[in-house]
């Protein structure tokens, strides 16, 4: 009860029971209000406690929630940096095909009398693989071996002129008529003594006159032939009788060269293989039988290498140009899953090829050639089997890879906190970023080994 409220109690007008009592009965009025004053201070002492514990609870709460929150805070990580190896493959899933193939042509038209062999089997060197008929090229043949004897003689004949039978012939006769000449001369000098003696008469001796004249013009006329045969063997004329000579010889030793091709015979070690009909073409040629019709220059076997092959298949043209010429190539394939052959970028298509839809992104052809080991049976690669291409692309021996989540980025560079030492104090550092990979990015530059990278927790 307050003090007012004690007060009031006493008030005059108060109608209850003690306002009947006799005033002997009546409290001190100074001892109430001393009792008062005890209350009003065990009340004040009371509220100080009460606030007192609120305040120790409340202090109490603040200093848990702290501590909690304290304790959720993590410590920054380090990390020792390191360099590593990187590399980074480029897959090409394509087929086996063949790398070097000789092609065999039919030498000339003819009818074919035997075949042998057949497309996807092996041969050897000198192996028959079909014999042509002759019969027609028999003819063409013998009247190029006639000319050709005949060029050789007129060369043979003009080479020696001296020892001709027409110089020998024209010189014994220029010799004839010089003998007949002096032997003349010598009878027309007796008759002209004689005539001056008068022995003889005027017209036997001009008779003789006359015959030295018709000889004189007999040896001019054999002197022009023997020099007509001098020059019938030099200059254009021999010249021109070289070049039938040459160009006999060339034909008929093309047409025998072709003759001993009737026999056709593999001309390496190899597959036979199939060929395009044409060259814009991609059908196959029918297949040579006996009786087959046959036209110079048309192709009847090819032999491919059958020890070094080709991968081929189509690479994208987001990954062509990390691809060059030469570029090493390790080909596999699940057909023989035990070995592993290297190889080498042999060919990429500067056309992409034809797609059958326009929604296809376009690819280019890309070829790989491979060779065998000595130690490898050549029956392990087959024409036509599903082949695996792993190009390496990108190979840094001394690479510096870091979590994804060191990387920061202020909106202009990256970089990252680095601790140069164990004592020293936390730095920012600009990095140049490379590639990313699974486990984490490369930092072309900026970092170095030993660097202890700060990863901050966010």
């Amino acid at each position: 009860m307050s003090l007012n409220e004690q007060t009031k109690s006493f008030s005059p007008t108060d109608t209850s029971l003690d306002a009947f009592k006799t005033e002997n009965e009546k409290p001190d009025i100074g001892q109430n209000r001393s009792k008062c004053f005890e209350k009003i201070v065990k009340l004040v002492m009371l509220g100080a406690v009460i606030l007192g514990a609120a305040f120790w609870f409340s202090q109490s709460t603040d200093e848990k929630n702290t501590s909690a929150r304290l304790s959720d805070i993590k410590k920054p990580e380090l990390l020792r940096v390191e360099s590593t190896i990187l590399a980074r493959h480029l897959t090409i899933l394509g087929n086996i095909g063949a790398n070097n193939s000789s092609i065999l042509l039919a030498p000339f038209d003819g009818t074919v009398n035997s075949v042998f062999a057949s497309v996807g089997e092996s041969v050897k060197a000198g192996d028959i693989l079909a014999i042509i008929d002759t019969t027609d090229f028999a003819t063409e043949y013998r009247t190029a071996e006639a000319n050709f004897i005949k060029a050789r003689n007129v060369v043979q004949s003009l080479r020696g002129w001296r020892t001709s039978a027409d110089y020998q012939s024209a010189l014994r006769a220029l010799q004839l008529a010089e003998t007949e000449l002096l032997n003349l001369k010598k009878e027309t000098d007796i008759l002209a003594d004689l005539f001056d003696r008068g022995i003889v008469p005027r017209n036997e001796y001009e008779v003789s006159l006359r015959q030295i004249d018709r000889h004189v013009l007999n040896m001019k006329g054999q002197r022009q032939e023997l020099k007509k045969l001098e020059e019938a063997s030099q200059g254009e004329n021999f010249y021109l009788a070289e070049l039938e000579l040459k160009s006999s010889k060339e034909r008929f030793e093309r047409l025998e060269a072709q003759k001993e091709n009737a026999v056709v015979k593999a001309s390496k070690d190899g597959i036979l293989v199939s060929l395009p009909s044409n060259i814009d073409s991609d059908r196959k040629t029918t297949v040579i039988k006996t009786g087959s019709q046959l036209k110079k220059g048309q192709p009847i076997f090819a032999i491919a290498d059958a020890r070094v092959f080709l991968a081929e298949g189509q690479i994208d043209e987001n990954d062509i140009n990390r691809v060059h010429i030469g570029q090493a190539v390790e080909i596999t394939s699940e057909a023989f899953p035990k070995y592993k052959f290297k190889g080498e970028v042999s060919r990429l298509s500067s056309e992409a090829s034809a797609s059958g839809s326009g929604r296809q992104r376009p690819t280019f052809q890309i070829q790989a050639r491979f060779k065998l080991g000595s130690d490898t049976p050549s029956q392990i690669v087959r024409l036509g089997m599903s082949s695996r291409m792993k190009i390496e692309t990108y190979y840094n021996a001394d690479a510096i890879i870091v979590p994804i989540e060191a990387i920061e980025n202020d909106g202009k560079n990256s970089f990252v906190y680095v601790q140069r030492n164990e004592v020293s104090s936390i730095e920012q550092q600009k990095v140049e970023l490379g590639p990313t990979t699974i486990h984490g990015v490369e930092v072309a530059t900026g970092l170095e080994t030993g660097d202890l990278l700060v990863i901050r927790q966010r």
